[in-house]
């Protein structure tokens, strides 16, 4: 003789499934919520980057990288972009400097900060420097003309 089942077993299960659904759905709400944060994040930084880059004076006879480095110092106030060489590795490292600051290893502080982990040699005085040699690439001055 087979029993008959009552229905309290697909009640449950109704209830476990809809609260599963619904579980599920406040997820993918809160994640795309997070996904739209993190991209205006994003945009917003991008364009707080572009609107301190600054004026680019890398090549100007008076206050380029040249002139910069016979003076050894900062003739402008501004960002101050530098490549470090690793033995055909190459990282991107920055500094903000104000006009007068000199440009000589220890006295400028890097980012990102594992930049100023490294005992390197600038490259301009010493075009022949082996080993982990750090060279200017560009000046943008915040200073206006």
């Amino acid at each position: 003789m087979i029993r008959k089942l009552n229905n309290k077993g697909f009640a449950i299960t109704g209830i476990l499934y809809t609260l599963f659904i619904l579980f599920i759905l406040i997820l993918v709400s809160i994640l795309g919520g997070l996904q739209t944060k993190k991209q205006m994040l994003e945009k917003n930084t991008e364009k707080l980057e572009e609107s301190y880059k600054g004026t680019d004076v890398t090549n100007d006879s008076n206050v380029g990288i040249e002139k910069a480095f016979s003076e050894k110092k900062a003739l402008v106030k501004g960002k101050y972009v530098f490549e470090l060489d690793s033995n055909g590795t190459k990282v991107s490292c920055y500094s903000y400097l104000n006009k007068g600051d000199i440009l000589e290893k220890g006295s400028i502080k890097f980012t990102p900060k594992d930049c100023n982990d490294y005992n390197y040699t600038f490259n301009n005085e010493n075009n022949s420097a082996e080993g982990i040699t750090m060279t200017l690439k560009n000046i943008y001055s915040f200073e206006s003309e």
